[in-house]
């Protein structure tokens, strides 16, 4: 599940263009955003 989310909180900060517009888009803090996307880049290596 915590995939899906990561995935979609890397999304979401593209499409939106940063962070902040990402989190209120998402309804979650900014911290998380960024939480979600270095989770994301940990697991895939990069």
């Amino acid at each position: 599940m915590y995939r899906l989310t990561e995935m979609e909180a890397f999304t979401t900060v593209v499409n939106q263009g940063g962070f902040t517009d990402a989190a209120k888009k998402m309804g979650i803090s900014k911290s998380a955003v960024s939480k979600h996307v270095s989770s994301l880049k940990t697991r895939l290596g990069t």
